[in-house]
């Protein structure tokens, strides 16, 4: 099931749940729809139109529109970045620093992962308009009351459990930000696979928070992860307001006047 958060005249926001592609794919002759057509088939909407992107293993706060007009207008606030995003990752390694920037040029590796070229001395201060952004801060994520020792996935075993977690701001959004952000400040994400992170029941990314400005209304959503070992429902809807962190300052680039009335 996928959770509809808001329901609007011209888009929804869901709670995407992890292993949950934007696209269609086919696996051992099973054929898995994208989210867009699987919450058509199971609300009845007459079509959706996805306007950002989230990883297939990452969960969490996703915009869907209801019209080609909507989703261009909401394609444009994210590519302009005017939609503030926060994420909670889990990391069982101390990250080389605690809070900070990470910006580099995202480059293609092997087999559909991504690596972080980092800036020169000479070029830290300048920014380059295909540098990924991220903001970070972590912070202890002691083990839970009820220890979990053991967790068995698939005929194998973890006694690895989150020490950090970390609340990211992507500034840019480019594919797999933060996944190598975090494997770039030796602290891989729980779960992350790809990225070299110790073994889990999920990869520990969440997309908890946006918020934007849509027809001159402000809106703002936030979920918590539906499922996970590790992830703590009650201490996660007691962290601290996400804006209320001491988050650096960036300008934001102009954009064209968007459409204001979306018929």
């Amino acid at each position: 099931m996928i959770p509809i958060v808001y329901n609007h005249t011209h888009f929804i926001v869901v709670n995407k749940p992890v292993d949950i592609g934007m696209h269609a794919s086919s696996n051992l002759d099973k054929t898995e729809l994208g989210i867009a057509d699987l919450l058509c088939q199971l609300y009845n909407f007459n079509k959706l139109y996805l306007v950002h992107r989230l990883d297939t293993h990452t969960s969490g706060t996703m915009v869907l529109a209801k019209s080609k007009p909507a989703a261009h207008a909401l394609s444009k606030l994210f590519e302009a970045r005017k939609v503030t995003k926060y994420y909670i990752a889990l990391l069982a390694k101390k990250p080389k620093k605690k809070q900070g920037k990470v910006q580099g040029k995202m480059e293609k590796a092997r087999n559909g992962s991504y690596k972080l070229m980092q800036k020169s001395k000479e070029s830290k201060e300048s920014t380059n308009a295909s540098d990924a952004i991220s903001f970070f801060f972590t912070q202890p994520y002691p083990q839970q009351q009820t220890s979990i020792n053991e967790v068995r996935l698939n005929n194998c075993s973890t006694t690895v459990q989150p020490n950090r977690m970390a609340i990211v701001k992507p500034i840019t959004g480019k594919t797999h930000q933060i996944r190598v952000a975090m494997k770039s400040l030796g602290s891989p994400i729980l779960g992350d696979k790809r990225y070299k992170g110790e073994e889990a029941d999920r990869l520990y990314l969440h997309s908890a928070y946006l918020s934007f400005n849509f027809e001159s209304e402000e809106y703002i959503f936030k979920t918590l992860p539906q499922s996970g070992n590790f992830f703590d429902q009650t201490r996660l809807s007691e962290l601290p307001e996400f804006n209320n962190f001491a988050w650096p300052k960036y300008a934001i680039p102009s954009i064209t006047p968007l459409i204001n009335n979306i018929s």
